[in-house]
């Protein structure tokens, strides 16, 4: 049986590498909804438990477990194997087990560039104007991880890639 695959050793290791002051944690409310989103994908894929734990070679019981939400923490490496079979987004699963830190997250514009080429730019001042917006009504300001960068590159600095 093997391990993990690469990209479950990469992700091991980001997590190991970021945390070594210690193992992040999920309180039971997070662990539950992490829980509940991973059985209701295996549920709407049609796997059983045991199916879903062969695809990822996790034993039944640590599905079991990490559905229930008994977990606070669940193994990076075991965790990125069941999300790859069930063919989660990596990124939102560690986000909602805690293994991500807002530091390590785009800011807001970079972020819809990033997942939305396509959107003109207008749209984009447009979006973020809004979330500056909803953020004011409840009282709230921006992050400085999430404050856009303003400096412009000039495009001869690079090629004229932005």
């Amino acid at each position: 049986m093997k391990w993990a695959t690469k990209g479950c050793v990469y992700a091991l290791f980001l997590v190991e590498w970021k945390f070594n002051t210690g193992t992040p944690s999920m309180d039971h409310k997070q662990a539950k909804t992490l829980g509940d989103l991973l059985r209701h994908r295996r549920h709407s894929l049609g796997l059983s438990i045991r199916q879903l734990g062969e695809r990822a070679q996790v034993t039944n019981t640590t599905i079991t477990r990490i559905e229930q939400g008994a977990f606070k923490a669940p193994r990076p490496d075991k965790l990125a194997r069941i999300t790859a079979a069930l063919g989660l987004g990596l990124g939102e699963i560690f986000a909602r087990a805690g293994y991500l830190v807002p530091e390590d997250l785009p800011d807001y514009v970079t972020y819809v560039r990033t997942t939305y080429p396509e959107l003109p730019e207008t749209a984009i001042e447009g979006l973020f104007s809004h979330f500056q917006s909803v953020l004011g009504q409840h009282g709230l300001t921006l992050t400085p991880a999430l404050v856009p960068l303003t400096e412009e590159v000039p495009d001869d600095a690079d090629g004229g890639i932005r």
